[in-house]
């Protein structure tokens, strides 16, 4: 009786800890996605920063040209400069916000692994207890018998 309940036992506790496992593999499935989410609108905004600067630079090039050919001395506009400095400072905090993101997400990998390392030891451990148990459990058989 007592070995069925501890079998029973048992059983329940694997559920438990393989309910957790998904539990664990889902969240972590979660956190990639959304880590990946983040990585690639990061990476769309800095290329739509980068277009954004490459035509003003095409235009202000235009624009020395056409000023060129007029013999006239080109003039920079104090609203572009004002213009490129806010973009390239945007474009910085975008590159740095993408690289935190990849740090945040090279960190939260190694978390995980470490996770699953401890995950797979007390796995490890509860499996070399059970077969002390089983193994006390058949010694005291045989000593019964």
């Amino acid at each position: 009786m007592d070995a069925m309940e501890e079998q029973k036992r048992i059983a329940a506790e694997e559920a438990k800890e393989k309910e957790r496992e998904r539990e664990r593999e889902r969240k972590k499935k979660e956190a990639e996605e959304q880590a990946k989410k983040d990585l690639e609108v990061a990476q769309r905004q800095a290329a739509a920063i980068e277009a954004e600067r490459k035509r003003k630079r095409e235009a202000a090039q235009e624009l020395i040209t056409s000023m060129l050919d007029q013999s006239v001395e080109p003039v920079p506009k104090p609203e572009v400069a004002a213009e490129d400095k806010a973009i390239d400072g945007e474009a910085a905090r975008l590159e740095r916000k993408a690289k935190l993101l990849k740090q945040a997400e090279e960190l939260r990998q190694q978390q995980e692994q470490l996770k699953q390392k401890k995950a797979e030891e007390e796995v490890a451990r509860r499996q070399r207890m059970r077969e002390r148990r089983a193994a006390r459990a058949a010694d005291v058989a045989v000593v019964l018998d």
